[in-house]
């Protein structure tokens, strides 16, 4: 399994998430993993925002890789970071959407979202 580097965080999301590209073209070849982090969920809250629930998914999945293939410092970001503003966007989705949210987590995602977050 191929590592994603902190260098390399941008570039992915993009490809992934080629909505995201033209905000992340600055931080290319950057090693700034909190600000490529926070374009991710200020998208996704907008899309929660807009009740546009279909391309979350996409989201958690790009999420997901990266929490699986990235290095250090971007798993850190995910656990940290990403999962907080995560719990933070209940209140923009009814609760049967966030249970779907939650349900559609990746495997190592849901683990961090549980361990962190159901005590």
């Amino acid at each position: 399994m191929e590592k994603i580097t902190s260098q390399e965080m941008a570039n992915y999301v993009g490809r992934h998430i080629r909505k995201l590209s033209p905000q992340l073209k600055r931080f290319k070849s950057e090693e700034n993993v909190a600000a490529v982090m926070q374009v991710i969920v200020s998208y996704m809250r907008e899309l929660c925002q807009k009740k546009n629930f279909r391309y979350v998914q996409r989201i958690l999945s790009c999420v997901g890789i990266l929490y699986q293939k990235g290095d250090q410092h971007i798993r850190q970001h995910v656990e940290y970071l990403f999962m907080h503003c995560l719990t933070r966007m209940d209140h923009l989705c009814s609760s049967k959407q966030w249970s779907r949210i939650i349900s559609q987590l990746p495997q190592g995602l849901k683990e961090v979202y549980i361990i962190q977050h159901i005590k």
